[in-house]
């Protein structure tokens, strides 16, 4: 039938889930390797801007790959994948802030941060546990850390919920049977005529 065309491919799913884990790693392994290199000597006016660019890029990421959410073909993989990168660069922009404000003054928190503990608090700040073992002293530290919380509490929240509204939308047209965008058709007639000859 031509209406309905051929019954799709089952092995789809795992291949896709596959790729969406590869780029997932991958985009974990960037993040990483950006933090590991991250070099603290910067004053913090640099520091200040850095952090407003990386919160850019956080806020921006999610927002423009939205559309892609919407008509992936498996939205939910599409929308981990974009966790994977927005999550991890959030955590690094303030792990490496506090990094950096540790490196310049030691006195901006209770005890010297390195880069395992500066990504410690980070989480720990995001979680809201606070265990108290490290803490901030400097007026500038404290309002680095007032950043996070607010962000954690209002952007964090605003960001997970378009992503999934974006999920589900895309869900909900995949059961509907809406065709993709416009550039997707384009391609598969193209690659419908190259099969034909």
């Amino acid at each position: 039938d031509e209406a309905t065309g051929p019954p799709p491919d089952k092995r789809a799913p795992w291949s896709a889930l596959g790729l969406s884990v590869f780029r997932s790693l991958i985009s974990l392994a960037i993040v990483a390797w950006i933090y590991t290199n991250w070099d603290p000597r910067f004053g913090d006016s640099t520091g200040l801007i850095f952090m407003v660019i990386g919160l850019v890029v956080f806020i921006a990421w999610p927002a423009w790959q939205g559309r892609r959410i919407v008509h992936a073909k498996y939205p939910g993989l599409r929308a981990i994948e974009v966790l994977a990168t927005v999550i991890p660069l959030f955590l690094i922009v303030f792990a490496g802030t506090y990094y950096s404000l540790s490196y310049e003054n030691p006195a901006s928190f209770n005890e010297p941060l390195d880069k395992g503990s500066a990504i410690y608090f980070t989480i720990v700040v995001l979680s809201t546990t606070g265990f108290g073992d490290i803490v901030p002293r400097t007026g500038w530290a404290r309002s680095m850390v007032n950043t996070q919380m607010l962000i954690d509490l209002f952007f964090v929240a605003l960001i997970l919920r378009f992503i999934l509204s974006s999920v589900n939308k895309g869900r909900e047209q995949r059961a509907q049977g809406v065709p993709p965008p416009r550039r997707l058709r384009v391609r598969k007639r193209s690659d419908d005529s190259r099969t034909s000859e």
